[in-house]
């Protein structure tokens, strides 16, 4: 699998230690080792002023508290 070196993929996690990149048919096979890193995109996020914040905690356009990520 050395088309995928030096990549970036879309993953889907299926457990905490295993991951799926997608359809990998065209591949060479795996072979063994090897390591992932994971890399974080930049998003663009809105927020309310702070006398608004403070009466509708919720970002605009959601329904839900945002879970941090770091």
């Amino acid at each position: 699998m050395e088309q995928i070196n030096n990549t970036e993929a879309k993953i889907t996690v299926k457990s905490p230690t295993s991951f799926t990149i997608g359809d990998t048919r065209e591949f060479s096979p795996y072979v063994s080792g090897g390591i992932a890193t994971e890399v974080k995109k930049p998003i663009e996020m809105k927020f309310h002023s702070l006398e608004k914040s403070l009466r509708y905690p919720y970002p605009p356009d959601s329904k839900e508290m945002p879970i941090a990520n770091w």
